[in-house]
């Protein structure tokens, strides 16, 4: 028994020992350890796990470079700067068909595109789309504010309610392909004819005053070439075409941004320099005020469930003027209204033929396809039978429906069979 005892003790006394000496061992060891080892494992301790947001698309992580698309988003985008506080979920709500791209000024740790700064109201985040994602924008795009609708805050939005989606939906996209610039605000007052004027002595007009200096910076000019007059419909809200915005280089762009980041102006100033230079960047000359015919959709919104429109030709006194078919008016009634005009519904294929060729309705270019434009020319020039169209009134669905408004379509398409029951005659044109 005393054998055993012993031999345990030795054993609890070799065992000490030894972990007396690892102890010591370990602490020398630890205490060589360079200094870059100890950086390397605490760089692996402390490096993050990947975000579960980087397999949620519903909230991607922050980048420079990202436009939401949905299922049924187009080559179209809404670029919008928000404050905290505004919503903007009106952009994802109701224009589906449309990609969009949401800054958050001020609100760092929301969303996902951001500005380098918070300078110039929606200026800054309009010229930081354009530069990162000069390599990648859609064909068309519409830069606008933040509020949907509503008097005063949004008195700027020219349409019905002063709703900023029906001023889009309202947008013709024909029209700023053709001509790379549209200001989304027809009405030209506040703007236009003069409102930046160079040589105009007033110290109020702070913008005024710093235009020279923003022109021959963002420009590389001299003072000499800044123009006396700047003018253009208030209040930075604008589309504008992809092949556009590529006449000038990124490098223009980062020139723009740069002066904004610099200036020392406020943000009331700044920002309105860049309201009055944005026609100026995409290619119009310095006073550039179209006409309400030019501004104006013909297909303004609807404002009643069952509202239509009619396309009325002209009277035949004017026949001997017309040289195509042209001077088209397009007028809004209601189905149910006993003072609806008469009026004859046309039914008819669009045809294969891509061909287009070009119209006046309410004094503004529209593209027509070739099977509508020969019935347009039987009707006026050659006749269809005994009917007669000089100074009537006809259904026809390319022209009365607004076929970029999605939702408007899918309305006029489910009330067809009472628009045709109700017209005078249907005209079946099967072609030439």
């Amino acid at each position: 028994m005393l054998n055993v005892r012993l031999f345990f003790r030795y054993i609890v006394l070799v065992a000490v020992v030894l972990l007396t000496l690892g102890a010591f061992y370990w602490k020398h060891e630890v205490s060589t350890l360079s200094a870059d080892w100890y950086d390397h494992i605490e760089e692996l301790v402390r490096k993050p796990w990947p975000s579960s947001n980087s397999t949620n698309p519903t909230k991607p992580t922050k980048q420079l470079s990202w436009i939401s698309k949905g299922p049924g988003a187009q080559d179209k985008a809404v670029i919008v700067p928000k404050i905290h506080g505004e919503d903007v979920s009106w952009v994802s709500d109701q224009l589906q068909d449309w990609q969009h791209a949401i800054y958050y000024m001020d609100e760092e740790d929301e969303g996902t595109l951001h500005p380098p700064e918070n300078k110039g109201h929606e200026a800054m985040a309009y010229l930081t789309f354009l530069i990162d994602h000069y390599e990648n924008l859609p064909s068309s795009m519409v830069f606008v504010h933040a509020h949907l609708d509503g008097y005063p805050r949004a008195w700027h939005t020219d349409s019905q309610g002063y709703n900023q989606v029906r001023s889009i939906r309202s947008l013709r996209l024909e029209y700023v392909q053709e001509h790379g610039y549209a200001n989304m605000r027809c009405i030209s007052d506040p703007g236009c004819p003069a409102e930046i004027q160079i040589n105009r002595d007033d110290d109020e007009r702070t913008a005024e005053r710093a235009f020279v200096g923003a022109w021959t910076y963002m420009f590389q000019s001299n003072v000499s070439d800044v123009p006396e007059t700047i003018a253009q419909p208030c209040c930075a809200q604008f589309a504008v075409s992809k092949a556009q915005v590529l006449k000038r280089s990124r490098e223009d762009y980062l020139r723009y941004r740069q002066w904004l980041l610099d200036t020392e102006l406020d943000d009331d100033t700044s920002g309105r320099v860049f309201e009055y230079l944005w026609h100026v960047i995409f290619g119009k000359d310095p006073v550039y005020c179209p006409p309400l015919n030019e501004c104006h959709s013909p297909w303004r919104p609807l404002r009643y469930p069952d509202s239509i429109r009619l396309l009325q030709f002209p009277n035949k006194c004017d026949a001997g003027t017309l040289v195509s078919p042209g001077h088209f008016n397009l007028i809004t009634t209601r189905l149910s209204s006993p003072a609806r005009p008469q009026y004859q519904a046309l039914s008819y294929s669009w045809g294969q033929d891509m061909t287009t060729h070009t119209t006046k309705i309410n004094g503004v270019d529209v593209s027509v396809r070739q099977n509508l434009w020969d019935f347009f020319r039987q009707a006026m020039f050659g006749g269809v039978g005994s009917l007669e169209v000089w100074g009537q009134s006809i259904w026809i669905d390319a022209l009365c429906i607004a076929q970029t408004d999605l939702d408007e379509k899918a309305h006029q398409v489910l009330q067809m069979g009472e628009i045709f029951g109700t017209a005078k005659f249907v005209i079946v044109w099967l072609g030439t």
